[in-house]
Order: structure tokens, then C-alpha cells, then sequence
């Protein structure tokens, strides 16, 4: 309303002032502006008059900052830079009645979210972690397949040098020659630093193949060898003083096979190579660690030590203690040094640390003579004597010795009871209830892998009287799978200690297989090569591995390792060392049959013969195993390996097929021919012939002539050792020669023909009986055919295409041409089951011939 009266007014006013303008001419100027121009000077004015027209509220603030100090339009420009952002009052309203209200809501809104930006900062970083996860696994399988690809065969390459000037002319001596001689071939001077051999793989391969040979000569001549010592002590001619600063290298693996199979003289010669004799040995390895371990301590550290001139072995034990407890107070074996005041007792570290390092006697003396174990001291005693067990009442007693100290607790909740103690009665119990619970409460009772696999493998009873709670080697195998291999070589830095303990606990085939295929032991291939060949023919395979397969065969573990020492040998074998690859196929061969005492005479055989087939397949191989001549023959080793003549004539005829059936004819020939079978080597030999005799005009002159010279050395050996015992084979051989002759005739034939020497060509065409030539009628002819061998037949069409152009150049002066036309030409045409050749019709169909006339 009150806007239409300032509208009502304004016009009021207009109206005067249009009565009175007669009057105010000359004070106001007339203007004149039409409709357009009134509306844009409208729009100009009202944008003016925006610009600075404000509310009273407005004008109100600008005095109130005014008083204040405060520039109303330096604050505006400020203003304008200002950015609003939303709050969480005006997404998520709230009625608060008071100020505490009011900041309890701002706190939870600050709390969510603080809490949704880590949610997704959270999954911001999972989804990056994934994809660098992805792709380092991606970059592994990457690795891994490459490496893969150049693992096949998973085992070293062999030096580029030849083994042969480390290998025996006869790998197979005779066995009164004894040991050879060390100036002889099997020296090892050629693998020292002036050898051939340029690096310390190539050194070791050599070496190590001369101990393979030198194992196999013992073998063959029936003497007693220690093949860990032989092998050990290649490896380190090879390698000298190498170290790589690691807690196992391979010079300790090799000391552990050595103390497995008995050969480091803390065990005693002669025992068994069971379960429980390298369980012995395993123990007596980690002993003789630990032994060299407190030495090292005490020349560490000599004051602390203060062993002094000392010699005796309990003396080290409390020189060590002297420097392990440093620090700690005066010990009691040192009281009477202090005077009378008594030192700290160490009686069960003295115990322990005596049985950790293979005293035992020292072990007894410090039970005996101790007040705190002179109980105990019989039980030990008698652990001691059995070799590592007690009777089950000994084992009783200790064991509930041992739940009676499990009860007792210490301050703040602590075991009560001395944890070396608490060791000792367990180990001599072979308690594993006890044993578990003394780790459960001292988990850092061991601190190095060896002395927790000690007192593991001490707590191991295969040998029967242990009682229900002794520990079994499967169940501490299965226990040590639990973790991968990267938990025991600390993710590739220490790559040989899984294989250390795979081979502690007599996991065996497993060490070989982990160090011949991981990629983190690809420097030990040729390593575990030969550990292989060790254990395999030692017998230690065999005895820790799981049933046969099949009835009369290996285990599947010991069945891979005896194909890894093959496929190794059988790389000897394609650079033409058929020397070298012989002593890794006899090792296979024995590893498959079991080893050392315990031969699989039907497996060993079997590998023997694939092997020593493989090997006839080459011609290294056969003059190695069959000398200058065959079977039977007193040259060549193979008399040695298979001392039947028969055996050995199947194999050669054996290794013959197998080269038929791949198409290496040479060698099929020659071992045909070794194992007097010349009939089965002239067949080949004539198959050959004919071919080469189609192929004439492609270089098969050549070939051809050498195989009549092959064919005729044949025939030749034959008439010199026979043909074979019985009628079938010589009538054999007959064929196949009257065969050779034949096709030398037509070979004469088709030379002649080409000199155009046509009657001489014919006339030795008329010598072969198939052709009706002179008075042979074509009845006669066809017969004769039908016993020719394919080979002669397919050459004889050859020749029938040569005869029309042969006979046309003879004069017919007594029609005798004429007439064998004739006879040709009704030969051919009663020889229609032949399946001839169109060519060879069409040639004889087109020689002029009288209609109707039948030569008989």
C-alpha cells in the first residue's frame, strides 16, 4: 500500500509540473526522447542506483564499523577472496538448548569423520600394497619360469674342458690293479689352480667326476671306500680356502654325510647305515660343531677364558662357562680360587654343555661328583651306555621328576625349576611331553637351529624302549614342514641351511632334490649332483626313504635322484665323453637298486640296461662298451658290466631296435653286425641301397657306394665268424646276400646304360633270374619275382624302363629281339599283383611287338 502511494504521489507531482512547465521554460531545457531511449536510460539509471543503494540495515553495519575503525569496503574487497566451506552444523542440523550439547555434536561429527578419512586412507594404502604385491609376485613367476626353462636338466652345466684327462682309458680297470696310482690318469692334478679349468665350477665338475670313477673302480674291484672322505676331499681341491662368510656352506654338508654315513671316526666303523645309526651320526656332526664352537669361544676371549695349559676336555666346558658367565660372580667349579665362599652353581650347565658337545664322560663325572645330581647320575650313566635311551622304568621315573618341576613356579609367575635341569631329565627320558613343555615356558632356550635340532634328534627313539611318550623322526619331520624354506634360509641369505636340516633329520632325497631345483642354490647344482651320487650308492637313500613303488623297484625319491644322476651323465654323453657319461650311469644304476646293502638286483638291472642301450646309441659309446670288434670279444667293458655272452647279445639287439625305430641306420647296422646278426645289418644295408640307387641324380651315387662297401664288409665278417647256429639264420643271411648281389647287378646295369654300353648292359641284366631272358620262360620269371625282396623289385622297374631304348640300338638280325620283346611284354603283363609303376607298363606296352604272340 504504501508503495501505491509513492506511485500516486510521483504522478501528483509530474502532473504539476506539466501545468507549470509553460512558466519554467527558460529554468528547465525541453527534451524530447522516444520509447527506446526512455528504456535505456531506465536500465542505465536502475544499475546506477544498485550499485550503491543499500538496506538500513547495511547503512547501519557501515557506521557501527565505522565507530569501530573498521573500513566498511576494504572489508568488502576482503570479503570477496572469502571461501565458505560447508559445515558439519549445516549438513547435519542439530537442535542443541545449551553450549555443552552444541560441542558434544561437534565432537562426534569430528570423530566419524577422522574415522571415514582413515577408512579411506586405510584402503587407499591396501589396494597400493596389492598391486606392488601383485607385481613383485608377477616378477617372481617371471624369474622362476625363466630359470625354469634353463633348468632342464635341473643340475649344472659341465665344464667345456673334457673329463677325459681325469677318467681312465678303461673306466672299468681290471680290479687286480688295485687303487691307481697316484701319478696316473685319475690324478687330481688337473683340476689345481694350473689346471684346464678356468673357474671353480668347472673344477669341482672334474673333480668330482674323478672321485665318481674312483668310486666305481672300488666298487667293480670289491674294495672298501669311504665315499663321503673321497667326495669331501674333491670338493675342497676344488674349491681350496673359499668362505662366502655363511653359517652352513657346503664343506659342512659334506662333514654331515660324512658323519651320516660313519666315516668321520666319532662313529664306529662297521655299524649299520640304518635309521638309527644316522641318527647317531647326525647327533655326532652337531657335536663336533659344537666342540670346534667352544674352542672359538675360548681364543675369542683368553683372559676371560683362562684356560691355561690345560689339556683336558671338562676344562674347555668351564673355561667357556667362565666366559659365557662373565660378569655374573665367582662359579663353583672356581671356590676354591675365591676361598671359602661358594660360587654360583652351574652343575646342569656343566652337564649339558658337556653332552652338547659329545663328553660324555666328562658329563658323568660332573653327575657324579655334584650333591645335586648324584641321583641323576645313574640314569645318565645308563643313557650313556645304551647309546641315547634308558629303560621305560628309568624313563618313568625321570618323566615324573620332570612334571614335578613343571609344577613349581617362581616369582611373578616364572617357571620355579632350573631350565638346564629341566633339559637334562627330558633329553635322558626322551620325554616329549616335557620337552614341549619346557620350550612353551623358555622359548628362548635355543638360540642357534643347531641346538634345537640336537636336542630334537636326542629326543628321537626309533630303537624301541622308549616308552608312549617318546618323539618319533616323523613327527619332528613333520614338525619342521610347518614352516617354509624361507623361514630357514632367512629369505635366500642363507640358501644351505634348509638343506642342513632337511638332511639332519634324514629327510635325504629331499636336501638333494631342494638344492637341485630351488632357484636360491643354483650355485650348488653340481653339489647336489654328487651328494646324490654318494647317498645313493652308500645305501642312505634306500634306508630312509618310503616303500617301493612297485614290487622289485625303487621308492619314488629314490627313483628321481637316480634319473637326476642319469640325465647328469647323459649331458657327458652328447659332447662324446661316452667315458665320463659310463661312471654317472653305473652310479644311477646303482642308486636305483638300493646302494650298498641293500641292492634291488631287478631295478638296478633295469637301469643298467637303459643306460648302457643309451649309450650304444652312439658310436663313442659302442666302441667303449664293445671295444674294436663286438660281443663276446675280450675289448670293451661291456664284458665287465654283463658277464653273460647272451645277456649281452639281447642287449646289443635290443639298443639295434631301438635304433631302427628312430632312424639311425648306421648305428643300427654296426651293432647289428657287433652281435653277428648280419643278416638283420645286410637288410638294412640293402633297404638303403635302394634307396640311395633311386636317388642317383641327387647325390646318391656317393651314398650308394659307400653302402656296397658297408654291405660287402658285412658279408665279409660273416664268412669269417658265421652266420648263426641254426638253419633260419643262415638261410636268412643267404637271401639277404643273393639280395646284394642284385642290386649290385642292377647298379652295374643302370652304369652301363648310361655309357650306352647296351649290349653289355643287357647281358648283365639276363644274369638276374627274374627277367625271361635266354631260355628262362616268363612262368619261370614271375615265380622268381614273387621271392625277390622289395628293394630289388622296385630297382628291376628302373632297369625294365631302360630296356626298350637298350634293345632298339641291338641289330635283330635272327628276330631273337623280336622275340624277347614279346616275352617282356607278356612278363609285364602277367605281373599286374605287383603294382607296378604306370611308367614301367607303358614303357614295356610300347615296344613294337607282333600282334597276338605269346613267347613261352
Amino acid at each position: 500500500m504504501e508503495g501505491n502511494r509513492r506511485w500516486d504521489d510521483l504522478l501528483h507531482e509530474s502532473t504539476r509540473l506539466v501545468a507549470d512547465g509553460p512558466g519554467v521554460d527558460t529554468q528547465f531545457p525541453s527534451l524530447e526522447r522516444n520509447l527506446d531511449q526512455l528504456e535505456q536510460l531506465s536500465r542505465q539509471l536502475k544499475a546506477r542506483v544498485a550499485r550503491y543503494d543499500s538496506t538500513r540495515e547495511e547503512t547501519a553495519a557501515t557506521r557501527l564499523l565505522a565507530r569501530e575503525g573498521i573500513d566498511a569496503d576494504r572489508l568488502t574487497q576482503d570479503l570477496r577472496s572469502f571461501e565458505l566451506k560447508t559445515t558439519f552444523e549445516d549438513v547435519f542440523p542439530v537442535d542443541a538448548t545449551s553450549v555443552e550439547e552444541y560441542l558434544q555434536h561437534v565432537h562426534e561429527m569430528t570423530v566419524l569423520a577422522a574415522i571415514q578419512e582413515a577408512q579411506q586412507e586405510g584402503l587407499s594404502s591396501f589396494d597400493d600394497f596389492m598391486f606392488q604385491a601383485s607385481q613383485a609376485a608377477w616378477k617372481k613367476q617371471k624369474q622362476d619360469f625363466l630359470q625354469s626353462l634353463s633348468r632342464a636338466p635341473a643340475i649344472a652345466p659341465l665344464p667345456p674342458t673334457s673329463s677325459a684327462a681325469l677318467l681312465s682309458d678303461r673306466p672299468y680297470a681290471d680290479p687286480a690293479a688295485g687303487r691307481p696310482s697316484a701319478g696316473g690318469p685319475l690324478a687330481l692334478a688337473a683340476v689345481g689352480p694350473s689346471g684346464a679349468c678356468a673357474s671353480l665350477a668347472e673344477k669341482a665338475a672334474a673333480a668330482y667326476a674323478s672321485a665318481v670313477h674312483q668310486l666305481n673302480v672300488a666298487r667293480d674291484g670289491g674294495q672298501e671306500v669311504r665315499a663321503a672322505t673321497l667326495f669331501k676331499d674333491a670338493f675342497q681341491n676344488a674349491a681350496g680356502n673359499e668362505r662366502h662368510g655363511r653359517s652352513v656352506d657346503m664343506l659342512r654338508i659334506w662333514q654331515l654325510v660324512q658323519s651320516l654315513l660313519g666315516e668321520d671316526g666319532a662313529t664306529p666303523r662297521g655299524r649299520s647305515l640304518g635309521v638309527a645309526g644316522m641318527l647317531a651320526g647326525a647327533r655326532a656332526h652337531l657335536e663336533a660343531g659344537h666342540a670346534q664352537y667352544l674352542l672359538d669361544v675360548i681364543h675369542s676371549h683368553p683372559a676371560q677364558a683362562a684356560l691355561g695349559g690345560s689339556p683336558g676336555r671338562l676344562p674347555r666346558v668351564h673355561a667357556f662357562l667362565r666366559v659365557r658367565l662373565r660378569g655374573q660372580g665367582d662359579l663353583d667349579f672356581d671356590r676354591h680360587a675365591a676361598g671359602a665362599r661358594p660360587g654360583i652353581d652351574t652343575t646342569w650347565q656343566q652337564i649339558y654343555f658337556c653332552l652338547r658337545s659329545g663328553f660324555y664322560e666328562e658329563a658323568k663325572t660332573v653327575a657324579r661328583s655334584s650333591p645335586l645330581s648324584k641321583d641323576f647320575a645313574p640314569k645318565l650313566e645308563e643313557w650313556v651306555e645304551q647309546g641315547g635311551c634308558v629303560s621305560d622304568a628309568t624313563a618313568a621315573r625321570l618323566t615324573e621328576d620332570c612334571a614335578r618341576m613343571a609344577r613349581e613356579v617362581g616369582r611373578q609367575g616364572r617357571p620355579g625349576y632350573d631350565k638346564r635341569q629341566m633339559l637334562v631329565y627330558a633329553l635322558v627320558a626322551g620325554s616329549r611331553d616335557a620337552a614341549e613343555r619346557l620350550l612353551r615356558d623358555v622359548p628362548v632356550l635355543f638360540s642357534t637351529i643347531e641346538d634345537f635340532m640336537w636336542f630334537k634328534l636326542s629326543l628321537v627313539r626309533e630303537a624301541g624302549g622308549a616308552g608312549p611318550a617318546a618323539a618319533s623322526l616323523a613327527e619332528l619331520q613333520a614338525y619342521l614342514a610347518q614352516y617354509p624354506p624361507s623361514y630357514y634360509t632367512k629369505n635366500g641369505k642363507e640358501p644351505l641351511v634348509y638343506p642342513y636340516v632337511l638332511a639332519l633329520s634324514l629327510q635325504l632325497s629331499e636336501a638333494v632334490l631342494h638344492l637341485s631345483k630351488d632357484p636360491a642354490t643354483q650355485a650348488y647344482r653340481t653339489d647336489a649332483l654328487h651328494l646324490a651320487v654318494v647317498l645313493g650308492t652308500q645305501g642312505a637313500l634306500a634306508a630312509v626313504s618310503g616303500p617301493p613303488a612297485r614290487a622289485g623297484g625303487p621308492s619314488d625319491a629314490v627313483a628321481e635322484v637316480a634319473a637326476l644322476i642319469r640325465s647328469y651323465g647323459g649331458q657327458y654323453l652328447q659332447r662324446g665323453q661316452a667315458d665320463a657319461a659310463l661312471e654317472y650311469y653305473v652310479a644311477a644304476a646303482v642308486t636305483a637298486g638300493g646302494g650298498r646293502g641293500a641292492e634291488i638286483p631287478q631295478a638296478r638291472d633295469r637301469m643298467l640296461t637303459s643306460c648302457l642301450r643309451e649309450l650304444l646309441h652312439t658310436p663313442a659309446g659302442m666302441n667303449l662298451l664293445l671295444g674294436n670288434w663286438g660281443v663276446g670279444q675280450r675289448e670293451g667293458v661291456l664284458r665287465r658290466l654283463v658277464p653273460d655272452a647272451g645277456a649281452q647279445r639281447k642287449l646289443v639287439l635290443s639298443a639295434a631296435r631301438d635304433c631302427l625305430d628312430t632312424a639311425q641306420y648306421d648305428e643300427a647296422t654296426e651293432l647289428f653286425k657287433r652281435a653277428e646278426a648280419f643278416a638283420s645289418a645286410l637288410e638294412i644295408v640293402n633297404r638303403r641301397l635302394s634307396e640311395s640307387m633311386s636317388r642317383s641324380e641327387q647325390g646318391g651315387d656317393a651314398r650308394a657306394s659307400n653302402l656296397a662297401g658297408r654291405g660287402a664288409e658285412i658279408i665279409e665278417a660273416a664268412r669269417a665268424f658265421g652266420t648263426g647256429a641254426g638253419p633260419q639264420e643262415r638261410d636268412q643271411f643267404a637271401r639277404q646276400e643273393a639280395a646284394f648281389k642284385d642290386l649290385a647287378t642292377l647298379r652295374t646295369v643302370s652304369a652301363l646304360a648310361a655309357a650306352g654300353r647296351a649290349a653289355e648292359a643287357i647281358r648283365e641284366l639276363a644274369s638276374l633270374p627274374y627277367l625271361p631272358f635266354g631260355d628262362r620262360s616268363v612262368a619261370d620269371s614271375v615265380e622268381a619275382l614273387r621271392g625277390a625282396p622289395r628293394g630289388v623289385e622296385d630297382r628291376l622297374q628302373d632297369a625294365l624302363r631302360l630296356l626298350p631304348p637298350l634293345l632298339a640300338r641291338l641289330p635283330d638280325t635272327d628276330g631273337s629281339v623280336r622275340q624277347l620283346r614279346t616275352k617282356l611284354a607278356n612278363f609285364v603283363a602277367n605281373t599286374g599283383d605287383r603294382n607296378w609303376a604306370q611308367a614301367t607298363i607303358d614303357s614295356i606296352a610300347g615296344m613294337p611287338s607282333p600282334f597276338g604272340a605269346a613267347g613261352r
